[in-house]
């Protein structure tokens, strides 16, 4: 099992995201919806990448937002779980375009249409952490 700081609990923060932004989400509230999106897919995937050994210490490559943890998501024992579990993520590169700054931007410039991509691409995160505690995953 890899190694997070003590006070870190990944699957905790996973489900908080998806729920407030869910919440935010069906109050029209798009924008900090599709933030809470990212927040809850980039937590879902470091607490897959930690069960299978990454470390998400200060200074690992790993601490990281969503944007530029997708390319990295490659931490498995064998080829089949990992193509497995990305299988399950098609929409996951929607995320490429979300960033942490967005959280200063206008409404406006964060139109329904991208929070829909993020909140479809964090649904399917949702799908292969659920299919990963299936098998056995310890996340």
């Amino acid at each position: 099992m890899g190694t997070t700081p003590s006070n870190v609990n990944y699957m905790a923060a996973t489900k908080r995201h998806r729920e407030d932004a869910d919440l935010l989400y069906n109050d029209g509230r798009y924008p900090n919806a599709g933030h809470l999106y990212g927040f809850h897919a980039e937590c879902a995937l470091k607490a897959v990448l930690v069960a299978f050994g990454a470390s998400i210490e200060d200074g690992s490559p790993y601490r990281v937002h969503i944007d530029r943890l997708i390319p990295m998501f490659t931490v498995f024992p064998d080829g089949r779980i990992a193509t497995k579990y990305s299988a399950l993520m098609p929409s996951l590169t929607s995320f490429s375009n979300w960033r942490v700054a967005h959280r200063y931007w206008r409404d406006s410039l964060l139109p329904k249409a991208t929070v829909d991509q993020w909140k479809n691409a964090s649904t399917e995160v949702e799908n292969m952490i659920q299919e990963a505690i299936r098998d056995g995953v310890r996340v």
